[in-house]
């Protein structure tokens, strides 16, 4: 995990929303998003919650990110990173299953006939 991944992702979300309209979607300033934007600030708790679930994504990766955006003590920040890196690995082997258990699945006829 960058530390910097969080910075990343709002850089993103600014981009695609705008910075008003991302700061009303999450309850911040404009200010604040701007600073988060720069890595001066990490993203309050339900801020980071608001982005999660405006993004579509698991939370948990997200909190993670942003934790270790403002974490000085490294034993702590190697900890995220390892978390994180945790997370990550379940939800690859989750995706791997989930497409081995879809690879072996049938296809019916009307799937074939559709990929002609």
């Amino acid at each position: 995990m960058d530390d910097k991944l969080i910075v990343e992702i709002m850089v993103k979300a600014k981009e695609h929303f705008g910075r008003k309209e991302l700061a009303e979607k999450l309850g911040l300033t404009a200010n604040q998003v701007t600073d988060i934007s720069a890595g001066r600030a990490a993203l309050p708790f339900v801020a980071a919650l608001k982005l999660a679930e405006l993004l579509q994504v698991e939370p948990l990766p997200l909190l993670c990110a942003n934790e270790s955006l403002m974490e000085k003590n490294e034993d702590k920040k190697t900890y995220l990173k390892s978390f994180f890196a945790k997370i990550q690995m379940a939800h690859n082997l989750y995706y791997v299953n989930y497409t081995i258990i879809v690879s072996f699945h049938p296809i019916s006829e009307s799937t074939v006939l559709l990929k002609l």
